[in-house]
Formats: structure tokens, C-alpha cells, sequence
């Protein structure tokens, strides 16, 4: 209880006035990755989105197939608070970030985070610039599999 009333007063303070966060009790499921960010269909940025994917899966040289996108507004390009907020899901999965090959920091905007067992894969990534006229960016969590080769 006292962390989600801290949580509520930095948002407050952060700006963040019209904020409800999910409810929660003991036996709640594990929330989305980024529960204060408006979801939105992928359908709605479906081009956008397929080119996250596309730079993702390259950038990954397709060692992985996605099997599930969501699809995040964020009101600003802070892209290291969205990374933190991602690390910070994947520790309850006992995911950690891993090293991406080839990635070039502060440009390819890619994170990649794998559970100890290899069973579990997801990858962050946000667009360069806002998507709509509001100044959103476009943030693209995936949930990934290994290629069957």
C-alpha cells in the first residue's frame, strides 16, 4: 500500500494529474508492461508498428518470430524511463536485459530481455518521432519465440 501511494505522488509530481492506476490486491496478475501509458489496437499505428517490428527483427538477425504485440502512446520520447519501466516488468518474469550485437546506443531504440531458462523473450521499441499530433511516440513491446529453423 505505501508503494502505490508513492507511486501516486510521483506521478502527481511528475505531471501526471489524471491518473488512475489498475487496482490491485494480493492476488492480482502481473499488470502490462507500461499500465500508465494509454494502450492502443495496433491496428490504429499499424504501419508504424510493422516498421518497429521490421528494424527490431533485423536488428535481432530474425533469431525470433513475434507471437504477441502491444502497442503503447507515450507522451514524450524519454526512451531510458520506458527501458526502465520495461526493466522493471521483466524482473518479474526474471527476465534481463541482454546485450544486442551490432545495436547502436541512443540510435537503434531496441532492448531485449530473456528470462534465465530461454523460455521467455520480449523486446521494447519506440519510434523516433511522435506519431500523432499530441507529440505521442509510439512504443512497441513484443513478446518473441526463437525461429524454428
Amino acid at each position: 500500500m505505501i508503494r502505490r501511494r508513492w507511486l501516486e505522488c510521483a506521478l502527481v509530481m511528475a505531471g501526471f494529474h489524471h491518473v488512475t492506476l489498475p487496482a490491485m490486491s494480493p492476488h492480482s496478475k502481473p499488470f502490462a508492461p507500461f499500465p500508465l501509458l494509454a494502450a492502443v489496437p495496433p491496428k490504429r499505428f499499424a504501419a508504424e508498428l510493422k516498421a518497429l517490428e521490421q528494424g527490431m527483427l533485423t536488428l535481432l538477425q530474425s533469431r525470433y518470430v513475434v507471437t504477441q504485440c502491444l502497442a503503447y502512446l507515450a507522451p514524450n520520447g524519454t526512451w531510458v524511463a520506458y527501458v526502465q519501466q520495461a526493466d522493471q516488468a521483466a524482473r518479474a518474469w526474471k527476465g534481463t536485459r541482454q546485450e544486442i550485437p551490432g545495436r547502436r546506443v541512443g540510435i537503434d531504440l531496441v532492448e531485449l530481455w530473456r528470462d534465465p531458462a530461454g523460455a521467455r523473450t520480449a523486446a521494447l521499441t519506440m519510434t523516433a518521432q511522435p506519431v500523432d499530433t499530441q507529440g505521442h511516440y509510439l512504443l512497441g513491446y513484443f513478446t518473441l519465440a526463437p525461429r524454428q529453423t
